[in-house]
């Protein structure tokens, strides 16, 4: 599954600066001035989820709204333009939707003042809620030089993950683990780009728009028991492992690697969560792409069923004794292009099911990552017996 960007920009031409490029053909064409509306993509759904949770996703006040955006462009050439003659920074312009911080920030902002050149071949990108420290590192290489398209291209950001973990009795208690403290935003518009005004020259701006795409995934894991299971005194354990801990802001460019630098993920003991009969646990996790020949990189679960509570999981746990889920994989079979890769896809909700059971019937599919239903959710079945 792909998610796509898109961003739509809608001008008249500046004849008369297009005279000028024709006649001077090194000339760069003057600033023109733009009103940007941007929004936010709702997030993709993979299947279908359940109504019974036991953590709570993070809420819409940090999943959905535009806190701050910059913007860039590069030309034809690949270039870093200096688009802001009034800013301490040339090479972005950066709005803040919070009034630095006393608010949530905006679901569709509008930017009024954005100037642009208008030229062929050109590529503006619009990087949602990262502070300006941040834009910064994005656009300047190690030399303090521009960043070109290319390399800009390859770059990552680093996901901010909650990571603390509280514990009462040695059960597992805080909500937040899997959360994130920031999710950032991405869109860019590549093609031409017309303008009809010039900077307070009082004629109306040129209109642009941009969908704005979140650079997370959700994954909504959901743990219940088989028909006649009874936990008893056994313990649930579970974590995830290889957690990217940067999202390429590209993953449709054409590279014969992808670089893989994983997060530490604590194991919890979810045990009273899946008692009742069903937890449903949330993590965000940054999408990545894992070819089908670098399968130990891709996203996992470790599942444990163990007879007593442990002290110190970390230790006393051995990931041979786990049971193992390779999440969000797309077999070979659906995707050629892919050559078997594993998926997590940007801006995209999954829904993955394990079934606590005494027999292992995914081994009876022949498919070792599950059975992948109708609806598109992948679904497990765990033999506590083996673990």
């Amino acid at each position: 599954m792909t998610f796509c960007l898109l961003a739509a920009a809608m001008f008249s031409a500046c004849t008369q600066q297009e005279d000028i490029i024709s006649e001077i053909p090194d000339a760069r064409p003057a600033l023109c001035d733009f009103t940007i509306n941007a929004s936010v993509a709702p997030m993709q759904a993979v299947g279908s989820g359940t109504s019974s949770r036991s953590l709570g996703p993070m809420g819409p006040e940090d999943e959905n709204p535009v806190k701050s955006l910059a913007i860039i462009q590069f030309d034809s050439e690949g270039n870093l333009l200096q688009i802001n003659k009034t800013a301490g920074n040339p090479y972005y312009h950066y709005r803040d939707f919070t009034d630095e911080g006393k608010l949530p920030g905006s679901l569709s902002p509008e930017l009024e003042g954005v100037t642009l050149y208008p030229m062929s071949d050109t590529r503006v990108c619009f990087i949602g809620n990262m502070d300006e420290e941040s834009i910064q590192k994005l656009i300047y290489n190690e030399a303090n030089t521009p960043v070109g398209w290319s390399d800009f291209q390859n770059k990552t950001v680093e996901i901010e993950y909650d990571t603390d973990i509280y514990k009462e009795d040695g059960i597992t208690i805080n909500d937040d683990i899997g959360h994130v403290n920031q999710i950032y935003l991405f869109g860019y518009y590549e093609g031409d780009l017309s303008g009809s005004s010039a900077p307070d020259d009082g004629t109306a701006a040129s209109q642009m728009s941009v969908v704005l795409s979140r650079l997370i995934a959700r994954l909504e894991i959901g743990i219940s028991l088989g028909e006649g299971v009874e936990l008893g005194n056994n313990q649930i354990y579970f974590r995830l492992k290889n957690v990217e801990k940067e999202a390429y802001l590209f993953l449709d460019v054409d590279r014969e690697s992808y670089e893989h630098d994983h997060i530490e993920v604590v194991t919890t003991n979810r045990t009273q969560n899946i008692k009742e009969g069903h937890g449903t646990f949330y993590f965000y996790v940054a999408p990545h792409l894992v070819k089908y020949d670098k399968r130990e990189n891709a996203t996992r679960i470790l599942l444990w069923c163990v007879e007593n509570a442990v002290t110190d999981p970390e230790k006393e746990l051995d990931e041979k004794d786990a049971y193992e889920v390779l999440l969000c994989n797309d077999p070979k079979e659906e995707s050629q292009t892919a050559a078997g890769a594993y998926w997590i896809n940007r801006n995209s909700v999954y829904h993955v099911q394990l079934t606590l059971t005494y027999e292992d019937q995914s081994r009876q599919t022949g498919a070792p990552w599950g059975v992948k239903q109708a609806d598109g959710s992948y679904h497990y079945t765990v033999n506590m017996k083996k673990n």
